[in-house]
């Protein structure tokens, strides 16, 4: 595929990605507009399938407007406003919010020392035998934060600080 960037002409190499659902909303003959709802991979550019179903369409077109409804277990509908944020109190943040901790709870654990917990704050590679992966780091059943193993080294990836 190719775009345009200040004048020049940019290849973009091709991907695969998969469309797992596609459902025309509405038709709205006057504007010459297309609603629909896709379900994709990640990786997928909308505003070049909106511009690829204008071609099957044998006619052009190009993306309005998206609304992103759902990312992974990420929906629309719990999401909350900055208003409510600055509205309510420590509690409903706390309540609403989502922690490291909750974000990374189906990942596995690792415990560290003392020793070992004030290496790898400091950024110090621990080496380890466990897959390459994101890891939840805990000392003592203290909640650390996220470590990150790749090629058998333990890195420090997010420390979560309490509200």
């Amino acid at each position: 595929m190719n775009m345009q960037e200040n004048g020049e002409e940019i290849e973009i190499a091709p991907r695969k990605i998969t469309i797992y659902n596609i459902e025309l909303i509405d038709i709205n003959k006057k504007e010459n507009e297309i609603y629909f709802k896709v379900s994709c991979s990640k990786g997928t550019y909308i505003r070049s399938l909106c511009e690829d179903i204008a071609q099957r369409l044998d006619t052009v077109g190009y993306m309005k407007e998206l609304n992103r409804i759902k990312v992974g277990r990420f929906r629309i509908e719990d999401a909350i406003t900055i208003n409510q944020i600055e509205e309510n109190d420590i509690e409903f943040i706390k309540k609403n919010i989502i922690t490291m901790k909750r974000l990374f709870e189906d990942k596995e654990k690792i415990e560290l020392n003392n020793e070992t917990q004030q290496k790898f704050l400091n950024g110090v590679k621990i080496y380890t035998k466990k897959q390459n992966g994101v890891y939840n780091i805990y000392n003592k059943e203290k909640y650390i934060g996220i470590g990150t193993i790749k090629e058998n080294i333990l890195k420090r990836d997010i420390i979560e600080k309490e509200i």
